[in-house]
């Protein structure tokens, strides 16, 4: 085993973990585990595998001994950026999407970048927005580079997708300033209304990001070749509200739904705080 951590760390400092396109040439296959180890807390540290079928190897649950809801009892954003092409993604996929399920709290988005080359027989997925997202994330908290899979909370904090304690440490962080619930009711046809939050956010954007349905495509080529993965809330597009802070207490939004959305997050961020605000509406 500590032959195993060491090999294991030398690959993460050579920067083989599906970085960015201009930091990262070729990744190397991954080294599996039998039986994870427990983190200090009693959760699993899982090291990153590669997936079979529909199955993860050396992925598992990992906060079995935890009570999810009790422990994320507020709001919060996630954001997973992936991408069909990283061999590391799908144990981060496969986590984000049991995170959404076990724990209502969690509004997820899954952006998937457009700087690592994908087959183009699968289903197109990735946005030149989500690669600029994520870059001007880590501008704003002063990242050190960018990568797949990264999870950002709440539009600050961010961590590998597979360091299942790094994850659990920022929402757990997260819980101690939460974004308001925004307040968005149905009008007619594409048309809702927002009440305008009590709190004033002079320089925070507002924006509508729409998600597809879910999907679990096979995937075709490249490291995860063969490999069936569960896709939800995959990010369609990203729109900002201009002049909303113009509006006065009830600001209108139009919400068309694009081709094969299921829904809209709307986000109110800025820069220096992260996500200040967070609502949701159902197509």
């Amino acid at each position: 085993m500590k032959s195993f951590k060491s090999f294991l760390t030398i690959i993460l400092l050579s920067g083989f973990i599906c970085v960015a396109a201009q930091a990262a040439e070729k990744a190397v296959p991954p080294i599996l585990t039998a039986e994870p180890e427990r983190g200090v807390d009693g959760s699993r540290r899982v090291e990153p595998g590669i997936a079979a079928g529909t199955e993860y190897i050396g992925y598992a649950w990992p906060y079995d001994d935890l009570d999810m809801q009790k422990v994320i009892d507020k709001p919060v954003v996630v954001e997973l950026f992936s991408t069909q092409g990283c061999m590391f993604c799908p144990v981060a996929d496969r986590l984000f999407v049991e995170l959404m399920a076990r724990t209502p709290n969690v509004i997820g988005l899954s952006c998937h970048v457009d700087y690592i080359q994908i087959d183009p027989r699968n289903p197109q997925l990735s946005l030149a927005a989500c690669t600029e997202r994520q870059n001007t994330y880590a501008t704003n908290n002063a990242y050190t580079r960018t990568y797949t899979p990264q999870i950002v909370v709440n539009a600050r904090t961010e961590s590998y997708g597979f360091l299942y304690d790094a994850v659990l440490k920022n929402l757990k962080d997260a819980m101690q300033s939460p974004p308001v619930a925004l307040d968005i009711k149905k009008a007619k046809g594409n048309d809702y209304t927002l009440t305008r939050p009590a709190a004033e956010y002079p320089d925070a954007q507002l924006e509508i990001v729409q998600y597809l349905k879910p999907q679990s495509p096979r995937i075709v080529g490249g490291q995860n070749d063969t490999i069936k993965v569960d896709y939800h809330r995959v990010v369609a597009s990203i729109a900002p509200v201009i002049d909303w802070q113009t509006k006065g207490a009830i600001i209108p939004l139009t919400i068309e739904p694009g081709p094969d959305t299921v829904g809209a997050v709307v986000l109110l961020r800025d820069k220096t705080h992260g996500i200040l605000g967070v609502g949701e509406v159902k197509f």
